[in-house]
């Protein structure tokens, strides 16, 4: 019988074949999937005798799917063989009936669709193919599509099933592939052995400075210098780099006729806001002070206020100008009306399209797919140093750029020979990204040539899954290349040229490295490949990262382009003027009797209405700029009229809670009342929901969706704002006693929760109540008997115990729609 290298699909009973696999492609298991759905039941070696030699050969029994239970009484069977010479041939006989054979759905099918679905799962090689595809997930399902067979039959198992599982084996291998899975471990590895990364920031949000040294060395030669022109600063973020954002600040080299760009610092940032910015440029001040103080230089950026705040605030004497795109456009009609023409007016423009040059490498490398921050900080740590060497070659003669004539007299190779640490092996933007992106493959090469080099080895090396790590292994195998490996007899011990300086290596008795790292090093890995160890390292270290990452919420993940992230809100509250607003209100004594006046003692300032408030904030005071710092909230402070209060009810803490500011904010004013456990009723102002006020933050509510209390908050918010002649609506807290104030407006309306996980709406006022009733809205019924919680919350409302209540019986859409 003949072998073959295609797969029978779905044969009946009496047929068998033997499969081979194909020696160019990894086929070797894809026999397994033919169509049906089998179980298969252990394995077996028998021992068989052959013309006086003896064989051993492993037999495989599979039993057609009929139920969740193991049956091998089953009409339909399947047995291999495997061939006990020739790897992976193996022999597939098929006996019974096969009308038997019963679809399937997947385990984990949840939808009716799915559920009545037949699940076929797809051959190895198909997902091997998946994993390796470097293209967009759209283009690889369509390409496999036109690339797969015409057989309908034949493409259950060879052709991916729909462009979402294409998408989900990429993504699995690109996170399978990271420098590991912690990324704040692995930065803090690379900044000490780089010494590329200056700072990092992780908590709460990740904030990542670093710029290249002797890249800073070369641009100090050109500052303050009268025989340049001046040097153009441009700074922008960039965007679907990574998981965060990229800001960059590009130098122009003004030593060449080309002017060409060079990113002289970045910054990695997972938030957009004015802080984040102002982190960068108190680094630039910090690390480069030269910049700052430069006198033939000038900054050009767009109109991003946090930009422009921290520019003004950190480098007040360096001259700024804002990119053309963002000028007015009666800027230039004013220059058309001058009469000035097309070519003068061109001269006068600065972009800062400088700065979104910088996308086209980095987007070579990762072929519009976001990459770990960790793999990009090193490949930005390769793009320095590859700029570096275009500098220094460019000064003497070589390369793509041009010396200005007046200096080539400056470098002469002869007796001005440059440092030759500057010539390492320099490589291309193409080809840094496409080592990183070929690593993997590179070590399993350089494990199988180490594994023949070492006498009496003859197995292959096992693949170490701990260490599946590109940018790892990128280092380790350019220590291997460069001959960066010594042994020293002596010392019994291995020497390790890394980046910035020796280590040593000794991997007996202990692996031990005298790098800080506490997990295995590039130094080791390198040593392990050109030794052929094997790693037998099996506890992986602990994912921060991706307890990070799972524990975001989805106002807290990127958008997706160059607007902000959903919460990248910068909360500005009125501040007064006077450094200290100290206010002492002495409060009396409720009796059961409405109170109506109290007189107030040593009252300096007093809060300002709430309508006022609310409109200051509803005129911008949610904003993503810093500007405004100071303002004149304070101007009405002075206000000695009486107040009016409603029925006195028991203050508790959770009470205050709801109707002052947070301690966490800035407050108005601030209040003390002691010595009493009653407090006048005030209309809730609750700073920490205000960011709900935000139309674009506002999510829409799925089923899916758990309705909170800020979700709540949120629209109570709202209404107060919308509809102040609306008493109630006071911040719902849940688990507390319910111990609303009475509210003084005739309608009023209140959300409550019962205390058992479900919410119900009370209204008063309206037409649909009588004088002293209460209607109650509630999707699943109101029983007034069984809910004494929700009851006793109302009576505090209505501020007395004597009231009728109206229960309404509606579905939860009504609900939101009264509310």
């Amino acid at each position: 019988m003949e072998p073959v290298s295609k797969v029978a699909m779905q044969p009946k009973g009496g047929f068998s074949y033997v499969f081979e696999p194909d020696p160019t492609c990894k086929q070797k298991e894809d026999w397994r999937q033919d169509g049906w759905h089998w179980r298969q039941n252990s394995s077996y070696v028998y021992s068989i005798t052959v013309e006086g030699r003896d064989y051993k050969i492993k037999k495989i029994p599979f039993y057609s799917i009929v139920g969740a239970a193991l049956s091998t009484d089953v009409g339909f069977k399947r047995e291999v063989f495997y061939h006990p010479e020739i790897p992976h041939r193996v022999l597939l006989v098929y006996m019974g009936d096969y009308t038997l054979a019963k679809p399937h759905c997947h385990g984990n099918a949840k939808s009716e669709k799915e559920k009545n679905e037949n699940f076929v799962p797809t051959n190895n090689s198909t997902k091997e193919r998946l994993k390796n595809s470097q293209g967009f997930f759209s283009n690889e399902y369509r390409k496999e599509l036109l690339m797969g067979s015409t057989n309908l039959l034949e493409q259950l198992v060879n052709v991916p099933r729909d462009m979402e599982q294409v998408r989900n084996f990429q993504k699995e291998e690109r996170r399978r592939i990271a420098l590991t899975q912690d990324m704040n471990y692995n930065l803090q590895e690379i900044a000490d052995d780089t010494k590329f990364i200056q700072e990092i920031v992780s908590y709460p949000d990740v904030a990542i400075f670093m710029y290249n040294k002797e890249l800073l060395d070369l641009i100090k030669g050109l500052l303050n210098r009268n025989d340049l022109p001046y040097m153009a600063l441009t700074v922008d973020t960039t965007f679907n780099m990574t998981e965060a954002y990229v800001t960059v600040l590009i130098a122009r080299f003004t030593e060449f006729d080309e002017c060409p760009v060079i990113p002289l610092a970045t910054m990695v940032h997972e938030r957009k806001l004015c802080k984040t910015h102002r982190f960068f440029w108190e680094k630039v001040n910090q690390f480069l002070p030269e910049l700052c103080k430069a006198n033939n230089m000038f900054l050009v950026s767009d109109e991003e206020k946090a930009i422009v705040n921290a520019l003004k605030d950190l480098l007040p004497d360096v001259p700024a100008f804002r990119c053309w795109n963002h000028i007015f456009t009666n800027a230039k009609l004013k220059l058309q009306k001058l009469k000035m023409t097309e070519q003068k007016i061109q001269s006068w423009r600065m972009t800062t399209n400088t700065s979104e040059s910088i996308n086209c490498p980095m987007k070579r490398f990762n072929e519009w797919k976001e990459r770990p921050i960790d793999s990009l900080c090193l490949a930005l740590y390769n793009l320095s140093k590859t700029f570096i060497m275009k500098i220094i070659r460019g000064r003497y003669g070589r390369g793509e750029y041009t010396i200005r004539e007046e200096f080539r007299k400056n470098y002469n190779l002869v007796e001005d020979a440059p440092n030759p640490t500057y010539f390492k092996n320099p490589e291309t933007e193409a080809q840094i990204f496409a080592r990183l992106r070929e690593a993997k493959k590179n070590v399993e090469a350089a494990k199988v040539s180490a594994t023949k080099r070492v006498a009496g080895e003859t197995e292959k090396l096992d693949d170490d899954k701990d260490f599946d790590e590109v940018p790892t292994y990128a280092r380790a195998t350019e220590v291997i290349s460069k001959d960066g490996i010594r042994i020293d007899g002596k010392a019994q011990c291995f020497i390790v040229t890394g980046t910035a300086e020796n280590r040593i290596v000794i991997l007996f008795p202990k692996k031990t490295c005298s790098c800080p790292a506490t997990s295995t090093c590039y130094h080791i890995l390198a040593v392990q490949i050109a030794v052929g160890i094997g790693d037998t390292t099996a506890k992986r270290p602990k994912n921060s990262t991706r307890y990070r990452k799972n524990a975001k919420k989805l106002a807290d993940k990127r958008s997706g382009n160059k607007a902000p992230i959903k919460m990248d809100i910068d909360l500005k509250f009125r501040s007064p003027k006077r450094e200290t607003i100290k206010r002492k209100a002495m409060v009396t004594v409720f009796t059961k009797k409405p109170t109506k006046k109290i007189k107030k003692e040593d009252d300096s300032s007093s809060v300002d209405d709430i309508d006022d408030i609310m409109a200051d904030l509803t005129d911008g005071s949610i904003s993503n700029d810093d500007s405004g710092l100071e303002d004149d909230c304070a101007e009405k402070a002075d206000r000695d009229e009486e107040t009016e209060y409603a029925i006195g009810l028991p203050v508790s803490e959770s009470m205050m809670e709801a109707m002052l500011p947070s301690d966490d904010f800035e407050a108005v004013v601030e209040i003390t009342a002691s010595h009493s456990s009653y407090a006048p009723v005030r209309k809730p102002v609750d700073f920490r929901q205000l960011q709900f006020l935000d139309a674009k933050s506002i999510k829409d509510m799925k089923r899916s969706t758990k309705l909170v209390t800020s979700h709540i908050n949120g629209v109570l918010a709202i209404m107060r704002q919308q509809f102040p002649e609306i008493g109630g609506l006071y911040n719902v807290h849940y688990g507390e006693k319910g111990n609303y104030p009475a509210p003084e407006n005739k309608m009023w309306m209140q959300i409550i929760n019962n205390n058992l996980c479900h919410w119900l709406l009370a209204v008063s006022g309206f037409p649909l109540c009588g004088d002293n009733d209460v209607a109650v809205f509630d999707s699943i019924g109101f029983d007034c008997d069984n809910d004494k919680f929700s009851v006793s919350t109302i009576s505090n409302l209505v501020g007395s115990e004597e009231f009728t209540l109206r229960p309404q019986v509606v579905k939860n859409k009504q609900i939101v729609q009264v509310v």
